[in-house]
């Protein structure tokens, strides 16, 4: 419990520094019947098992215990963001142009917000929505960024919430668990 509520208080403290953010696989490498892939809706009541944070989570740096991928990440200026993070916002804003639709904004807040939750569903291993008052979707085990915005579109309710005409910004997390499974989020506003 000491060490989820230090992993929790490092990436609020530090949110461009969270040492276990995930790098997507190649689009090339990834198929679609690859990997166990799960939404809410089919996981509600069956948490995941044996899903534990990794040391990484608890590094004071990027660069420990991280795979040397991600090392070398570029971050955006503002707010500061992991290559996946960008990535999911990428796909999810090609989306969203693809409706006639505007792109959504990164925003600092929710992406906080969508980091401390996603350490929370990891720590806890189970796949649960926020109490916050923000539009979400929320996967686990999509192995890439393109992958995960493809499930969502492929749900209604998840779909709905993309292609929202109400929602400007965004913030977006992913979160490897120490058995591998990626556990991600979107929030909107």
């Amino acid at each position: 419990m000491i060490v989820e509520s230090l992993v929790v208080a490092f990436a609020l403290a530090f949110p461009g520094e969270m040492p276990n953010a995930v790098q997507p696989k190649s689009e090339a490498t990834s198929s679609p019947g690859e990997g166990a892939r799960r939404s809410e809706a089919e996981t509600a009541s069956s948490p995941g098992e044996g899903a534990r944070p990794s040391e990484a989570e608890a590094a004071s740096s990027p660069g420990e215990g991280a795979r040397p991928s991600e090392v070398k990440q570029k971050q955006p200026a503002s707010p500061a963001m992991h290559q996946v993070e960008v990535q999911i916002i990428k796909y999810t804003n090609a989306e969203r142009a693809r409706h006639g639709l505007p792109p959504l904004k990164a925003d600092d807040t929710l992406l906080k917000s969508a980091r401390k939750h996603t350490i929370w569903m990891t720590t806890r291993r189970t796949l649960t929505h926020t109490r916050q008052a923000v539009a979400e979707n929320i996967a686990l085990g999509q192995q890439s960024a393109r992958e995960v915005v493809r499930s969502w579109m492929n749900s209604s309710g998840h779909r709905a919430n993309i292609l929202s005409r109400r929602h400007g910004r965004i913030g977006v997390a992913a979160f490897v668990a120490r058995d591998g499974r990626i556990y991600w989020c979107q929030q909107f506003n």
